[in-house]
């Protein structure tokens, strides 16, 4: 567990404002509304980040980092 914790405090940290545009979520859904629309309206900057780095995350690039990370696919579908 304590391991799981590390781990997202630590990826949060990273994936804090990928893609972010410098705009407020409010902006974002007047700018972007089908991105909003996915979103629900609803932490739609926040939200986008997280996809983005979890695409890239789970990416064929980094299979290794993701056995080092996660011990097994358990642990994966577990985070």
């Amino acid at each position: 567990l304590i391991h799981d914790a590390v781990f997202s405090i630590v990826f949060a940290a990273l994936i804090h404002d990928a893609d972010h545009q410098g705009i407020s979520n409010v902006q974002l859904a007047k700018e972007q509304p089908e991105m909003a629309k996915h979103y629900r309206n609803k932490s739609i900057a926040e939200q986008n980040s997280l996809d983005i780095a979890w695409d890239m995350l789970m990416a064929e690039r980094f299979t290794p980092l993701r056995k080092y990370i996660f011990g097994n696919e358990a642990e994966l579908l577990r985070f």
